[in-house]
């Protein structure tokens, strides 16, 4: 059985055969989520045909035109992390420990010699232990643990105790919210904020600190809207300078209507020690509960080493749903294993 590379403009019968694949895999991972539409997937693979500065490549194994494997590769072209690809092999439950996986090793290989890649980096989660086994196999190194971390918004605690404690704590300081596109005079200075969140934990990931310009930004926006997101952020600014001091940032699925997507919080190091984190989720969490009532549950990834932004979420009730674990290879020890 040799990999077939998924077609970058695929049929709809390809797509369904992706969405198809998708779905088991969803029901593994996430299966208190509405299994995703077709339309849906297509949503998804096009949005990341969308964004200017990555490469993606998807590679199959199939049986009777079903699809048993799959490999991803998404290799960033941006400036930094010129050195490291990331890479992920996914298998259906039925066709694992059959060696399908590590028949999706040579391609891989093959990628990231194409793209002069030195260190892959992939990911595994607690409901697939095979995964784990794995990664260990070949010799990969767990760099970081990141827990999805999930809460229903009816149970969500501290909002209107952490919004009357910023009159004081944060009384310096004031909220502006955003819906959909950045304006583009701010958009040097956000670009700015967004960098703030280099500051955040990244264990022994070997990642570059990251730059953003205002055509990322906006290629970004691109993604969300091709991809079916709808983006609210509350910005925290301080009140004699009008500087960004920092933001927080949602998005809505239309595609999952009912699960609201907890992005990016940080707070610029100068700014901090006023409780602006908390004040920017808890301001956030009251507006969605007022003008969404459609949503009843939150979802948000944390390093389990982010222990800031874990205390903040601990205490709103959020609770752990899933653990993924972060892994590294390096195209050496590819090498040598194959």
């Amino acid at each position: 059985m040799q990999p077939k590379t998924f077609s970058q403009n695929p049929s709809e019968a390809e797509f369904r055969a992706l969405a198809e694949f998708n779905k088991r895999l969803q029901l593994e991972s996430h299966p208190d989520d509405p299994l995703r539409s077709l339309e849906a997937h297509m949503a998804m693979f096009k949005a990341g045909q969308v964004l200017k500065d990555q490469r993606l490549e998807h590679h199959t194994l199939t049986q009777a035109d079903q699809i048993i494997a799959l490999l991803s590769c998404q290799i960033e072209m941006r400036p930094f992390n010129r050195h490291l690809m990331r890479a992920d092999i996914r298998v259906l439950p039925e066709y694992r420990r059959q060696g399908l996986a590590k028949q999706l090793l040579s391609q891989l290989l093959k990628v990231a010699k194409e793209y002069d890649r030195t260190i892959i980096l992939g990911a595994g989660h607690d409901r697939a232990p095979a995964g784990k086994a794995f990664a260990q196999r070949l010799g990969a190194k767990a760099a970081s643990q990141v827990c999805e971390n999930r809460l229903e918004l009816n149970k969500v605690a501290h909002v209107e105790t952490w919004l009357e404690e910023a009159k004081e704590k944060s009384k310096d300081f004031y909220l502006e919210f955003c819906e959909g596109s950045y304006p583009e005079k701010e958009l040097e200075p956000i670009c700015r904020l967004i960098e703030s969140m280099n500051d955040a934990p990244i264990d022994d990931l070997a990642l570059d600190p990251f730059r953003v310009t205002p055509e990322m930004v906006r290629n970004f926006e691109s993604y969300f809207e091709t991809r079916g997101l709808k983006r609210w952020v509350y910005f925290v600014r301080h009140r004699e300078s009008h500087d960004f001091a920092g933001f927080s940032v949602v998005f809505f699925d239309r595609f999952n209507p009912k699960v609201l997507i907890q992005d990016d919080t940080s707070v610029i190091s100068q700014y901090r020690g006023h409780a602006l984190g908390r004040y920017l989720k808890a301001a956030m969490l009251d507006k969605v509960r007022r003008e969404r009532p459609e949503i009843k549950t939150i979802s948000t990834h944390n390093a389990v080493s982010n222990r800031y932004m874990l205390a903040i979420n601990h205490a709103m009730g959020f609770k752990p749903y899933l653990t993924i674990d972060l892994w590294q290879l390096e195209r050496a020890q590819l090498e040598t294993y194959l």
